[in-house]
């Protein structure tokens, strides 16, 4: 794989994990874990809303699923890539879809 193209996807990978996380996570729902670990979940939402604050704002205020399942099937596809590229097309299609972040 060129190294432009390379870096485009592992560019976008990175959103889209980014984005797929913090879907998942919500800083609020650490009741009795350490405050460090509730303050860096705090740390990495805040760092997401400032790198990608349109697409947020759209996970945020949708009312269905659709954005986040955009979001997911990007990851997929995304991660698919990396591994065929790396591993070959059988592991990529052994580990597809890999949602996981």
């Amino acid at each position: 794989m060129q190294l432009e193209v390379k870096q485009a996807i592992n560019r976008l990978h990175k959103k889209y994990w980014d984005l797929v996380w913090y879907a998942r996570s919500d800083p609020e729902c650490y009741p009795g874990k350490a405050d460090s670990l509730r303050a860096g979940v705090f740390m990495a939402h805040a760092g997401i809303e400032a790198a990608y604050p349109d697409e947020v704002n759209d996970l945020l205020e949708s009312d269905d699923n659709w954005e986040h399942g955009f979001n997911s099937g990007c990851l997929a596809m995304l991660n698919y890539l990396l591994m065929a590229n790396s591993f070959g097309v059988e592991a990529a299609e052994d580990d597809f879809p890999n949602l996981d972040t």
